[in-house]
């Protein structure tokens, strides 16, 4: 099972911003505790199970969609495959529709992966970077999302 571990998380007015809002299920972004846009942030994925998920960047709330512009989104990620030290960059599109990361042509295990955010999209108001969630699988025609990488924040 996936476990997962983040640079840093805000904690803000008792609202905690930690990894285990990175479930679907959740309606609270990760956030971590950079001052600068969340650049260079990062979360180690161990265990990873897949060689490919998908990405929600933003703070997305049905009943404030105006915190989506007035906070970071991620722009470039880079991830680095932990056994094999191989980098590679991603640039995500701004939106919070979930976007496929291919870690691997090869179906299986990678093992264990760094996710680092170098450069964001910056918020109009706020400097704090967010990430909606991180998942195995979306299923976007009823617009529910399941199969979250198991086991977050354990």
């Amino acid at each position: 099972n996936a476990k997962i571990k983040a640079s840093s998380y805000l904690t803000e007015n008792e609202i905690c911003y930690d990894v285990s809002n990175l479930s679907p299920k959740k309606n609270l972004p990760w956030v971590p505790d950079f001052h600068d846009n969340g650049k260079n942030a990062y979360l180690i994925i161990y265990n990873c199970e897949v060689n490919e998920f998908f990405i929600s960047s933003g703070y997305v709330d049905k009943n404030r969609p105006d915190l989506y512009y007035k906070n970071s989104r991620p722009k470039k990620i880079i991830i680095t495959i932990q056994n094999t030290k191989k980098e590679k960059e991603y640039f995500l599109e701004d939106t919070s529709e979930p976007q496929k990361i291919i870690l691997s042509e090869k179906p299986g295990a990678v093992g264990t992966i760094k996710i680092t955010f170098p450069e964001v999209y910056e918020g109009t108001k706020y400097k704090d970077l967010c990430i909606n969630f991180l998942a195995k699988k979306v299923m976007i025609e009823d617009a529910t999302l399941y199969d979250v990488i198991k086991n977050i924040n354990e």
